[in-house]
């Protein structure tokens, strides 16, 4: 559990969302190191011929071991309750019951080039808007994993009593109880710490507590750099 003090009184942050930002904050870091590494792979192959070839192999170490692998790392211990095998096996049976199947995208947009005839492709090779649209279901796959992965987890310790690894925040809820403050003048204060709580990101309420409490300013950054986010000084 993360604590702050906000308006002299305590803040809690379950443990439960901080794993869920931590997580999102990691997938979007190994999202950028895929794209470094696709795009010097793409440039290595000098062809659109020579990228059809291992495409949906290089798509699947890609979302396999810097998305699923990464993921399933950064839960302490985890091996002596989900072998990755298991873990692997069931990230794929998973994303297909639940209607986007890994790497189907990277499939289907891969097929739908290879109907364009070989001049078209070798002109799109150079235009970085063709590399990009085959990274697209690449990064895409990643934050399926993303939510896969929560979704396992949360899974396989409720079976053995344990309470959700992961808990997304609670976004309408917060904002209901932020647009209640804005009009309480007695429980002011305190409603928007029940509001944060519920949701550290709300940019709406983060927002206002900056540009309405300074005197707070310095534990909101705080709070946002918790969840790995910054907050403008040009808010003020």
């Amino acid at each position: 559990m993360v604590e702050y003090t906000l308006f002299g009184q305590k803040i809690n942050f379950d443990s439960a969302m901080v794993k869920y930002f931590d997580l999102k904050y990691l997938i979007g870091e190994k999202v950028k190191e895929a794209q470094r590494s696709f795009f010097e792979w793409y440039q290595e192959c000098g062809s659109f011929e020579a990228v059809a070839k291992t495409y949906i192999e290089q798509a699947t170490k890609l979302v396999g071991k810097l998305a699923l692998k990464s993921a399933y790392d950064s839960v302490a211990s985890l091996e002596d309750t989900l072998p990755y095998r298991t873990y692997l096996e069931a990230s794929f049976s998973q994303s297909e019951k639940m209607g986007f199947a890994l790497l189907s995208g990277c499939r289907t947009t891969l097929a739908e080039i290879q109907r364009l005839s070989p001049q078209e492709k070798n002109n799109m090779y150079s235009l970085p808007q063709f590399r990009n649209l085959l990274f697209a279901p690449i990064e895409k796959d990643f934050w399926t994993a993303y939510a896969l992965h929560m979704h396992l987890l949360n899974r396989a310790f409720n079976e053995i009593n344990y309470p959700n690894l992961y808990t997304a925040p609670s976004e309408e809820e917060s904002m209901a109880i932020f647009q209640k403050a804005t009009k309480s003048h007695n429980e002011k204060e305190k409603l928007l710490i029940q509001a944060l709580e519920l949701w550290p990101l709300n940019e709406k309420l983060v927002g206002y507590i900056y540009v309405n409490y300074p005197q707070e300013r310095s534990t909101i950054i705080n709070i946002m750099h918790s969840f790995h986010e910054e907050i403008s000084m040009d808010d003020e």
